[in-house]
């Protein structure tokens, strides 16, 4: 299979983890079935703040090297070059169920957006991400993408932007640091909103995709996070 240009194609390509990615990280960072009253019953900062410990945990354990070497001929193949670098730091996204600040339903994931959104740097235009679910992932939980968004030209999206703070997040506090965003944009025109559909993932699966590829809105309507 020509993975390249499938990859073009459809902005996206799935793989198998193996047995080793998941087993590490519930030796390395948490295990998911027995940690999952601890979070749940957390609130407000103490909860942010657990996800961080969480996050920089993952992030020690180098289990994102430990991807890329593994998947290092697909990579180099989607990059079009050996000439790559990787982030050795990742988020660990934890969105819980039916959420609310202060009375008032409020998101712990995303929006939909492309990356250029919130970077401007050359490298964000050509920068793959790698999405990999960990637990309770489903219809009712996963994230979302617009199918063939890709293809749509920056200057073509009407955008929205929130002030900061009037989404509750400030630059620098513990949302903004679990990589919630402070003056999030909101595609307003220029795609059709209304074709998100689920990556269509299983545990033990993940997903490459272009950073172009309209992507987010991870929510959870589940009773688990």
């Amino acid at each position: 299979m020509n993975f390249k240009s499938k990859f073009d194609d459809d902005g996206l390509i799935s793989l198998s983890l193996g047995p080793q990615f998941l087993e590490k990280f519930k030796t390395k960072v948490f295990n998911f079935p027995e940690y999952h009253n601890k979070l749940m019953a957390l609130s407000g900062d103490a909860f942010y703040k657990q996800v961080l410990l969480l996050q920089r945990k993952f992030n020690d354990s180098n289990l994102i090297v430990k991807f890329c070497s593994d998947n290092k001929s697909l990579l180099t193949e989607l990059c079009g070059s050996q000439m790559f670098s990787y982030s050795g730091s990742g988020f660990l996204r934890v969105v819980r169920p039916n959420v609310k600040h202060n009375g008032q339903k409020a998101d712990e994931f995303l929006g939909f957006h492309r990356e250029v959104f919130y970077g401007t740097s050359d490298y964000v235009k050509k920068q793959i991400n790698i999405h990999i679910p960990i637990f309770n992932y489903n219809a009712l939980t996963a994230m979302k993408y617009v199918p063939a968004s890709h293809l749509i030209a920056d200057e073509d999206l009407l955008l929205e932007t929130l002030n900061e703070g009037e989404n509750g997040i400030v630059r620098g506090d513990l949302k903004h640091l679990n990589g919630l965003m402070y003056a999030p944009k909101k595609i307003v025109g220029g795609c059709d909103m209304t074709a998100a559909i689920p990556f269509d993932l299983k545990i033990g699966e993940a997903v490459v995709f272009k950073s172009d590829l309209i992507h987010g809105a991870g929510g959870n309507t589940t009773n688990q996070f």
